[in-house]
């Protein structure tokens, strides 16, 4: 039996691919989502400290 740490191999290829670069997370994204949605997007990305 082979085991992959899935969020290891994730974060490698989200740091090989540049999608910190490429995302601009500091600003909302164009979108329909609601109030609600919003603020739980915000929190998500503060506590991973992209705002």
């Amino acid at each position: 039996m082979i085991i992959v740490n899935l969020q290891a191999l994730l974060d490698s290829v989200y740091d090989r691919a540049g999608y910190d670069v490429v995302i601009d997370y500091s600003s909302n994204p164009v979108s329909s989502l609601s109030a609600e949605e919003i603020n739980w997007l915000d929190a998500q990305l503060r506590e991973k400290g992209l705002r």
